[in-house]
């Protein structure tokens, strides 16, 4: 597996997202996620995905994480 800089996992997030692949773009702020769980971007659009892929306790749990 290639590793990536968080901040291409979430340039790539949200290309796959703008591109309907609300899933693998989950999956990729997922993976994100696990390495960096701080990481501000990554809950947020992790929220925002999850949200919009109907997974609106996820979606509450992510954001409530950002406050």
């Amino acid at each position: 597996m290639v590793e990536i800089t968080i901040d291409e996992a979430i340039s790539r997030a949200l290309k796959l997202a703008q591109a309907g692949q609300l899933t693998e773009a989950q999956n990729l702020m997922k993976q994100a996620h696990g390495a960096m769980p701080a990481h501000r971007g990554v809950m947020f659009l992790l929220s925002v995905i999850s949200q919009n892929l109907g997974q609106h306790t996820a979606a509450i749990e992510c954001a409530r994480r950002l406050v």
